[in-house]
């Protein structure tokens, strides 16, 4: 009920709340406390807390490559296409995952700085091959400075690279590769170079690469990466080894690792 204090109404009329605030007479909705989700709300927001984790571990995991100087979205983007892999992986009732070789290819080419693409600074793409579960990561013939661009004040350009591999269904995570090829910035031709390493069969695999550029100075080296400037990419991502299907997978929310449906 609502009653006339002067010229103000103070109270409740219907589903409008009437109030005094600052000599102002104020009309709201009345609450209607605590709102109900849906089932469908429910499922989005488990699906998501998941992926959210996920991308986190796959940020965490090749931080030493990729560094700190990624543009202020990138969380959000690959937040995003993790919550499209597990949405579209995610049996509608079981709400078990089930991937495929391809179910990861979104990833492939990820920008972890949009403000430097990758391939505007080093334009021949280095790639990867698979044999009898061996990865080799292959860099190219390298044109200084046709093919890789250097900044000002650039003396040379360390190409960071890694291979992470994550077991989906006990949660163990294990730094296949970690390496470092340094090009100075003569004009000249850099020997193409080639790294193999053993894959764990049925893991999935995250294989990144970063440019970091440097300054030599009497001082030392001066890192020229910032936020601005950090070209750093996902070369391939997925399940690189050989499988017809991976899963069924579910989260376990004890540990916040993967582990399989028993």
């Amino acid at each position: 009920m609502a009653v006339l204090k002067g010229k103000f109404i103070i109270g409740i009329v219907g589903p409008i709340v009437c109030r005094r605030h600052r000599g102002q007479q104020v009309i709201s909705g009345k609450s209607r406390g605590k709102q109900k989700l849906s089932e469908g709300t429910k499922k989005s927001a488990n699906t998501f807390g998941k992926a959210s984790n996920f991308a986190h571990q796959i940020r965490d995991t090749i931080t030493d490559v990729v560094t700190s100087n990624y543009d202020g979205t990138m969380n959000y983007r690959l937040n995003q296409e993790v919550v499209r892999i597990l949405t579209k992986a995610r049996h509608p009732d079981t709400r078990e995952f089930y991937f495929g070789p391809s179910s990861f290819d979104a990833l492939t080419g990820f920008q972890f700085n949009s403000n430097s693409p990758f391939n505007h600074s080093l334009q021949v793409p280095p790639y990867i091959t698979v044999t009898d579960n061996q990865l080799t990561l292959h860099l190219p013939e390298i044109v200084v400075p046709t093919d890789l661009k250097f900044p000002p004040n650039a003396d040379s350009c360390n190409i960071n690279f890694t291979v992470m591999e994550f077991n989906l269904l006990t949660g163990k995570k294990r730094r296949a590769l970690i390496g470092t090829k340094t090009i100075v910035n003569i004009k000249g031709i850099t020997a193409a170079e080639e790294w193999t390493v053993p894959l764990q069969e049925g893991w999935f695999s995250v294989i990144a690469m970063s440019l970091n550029y440097v300054q030599h100075t009497f001082a030392g080296n001066v890192v020229l990466n910032s936020k601005e400037f950090c070209p750093a990419l996902i070369i391939q991502a997925g399940f690189i080894t050989n499988i017809d299907q991976a899963g069924p997978f579910k989260f376990s929310t004890t540990t916040s690792t993967w582990a399989s449906k028993k």
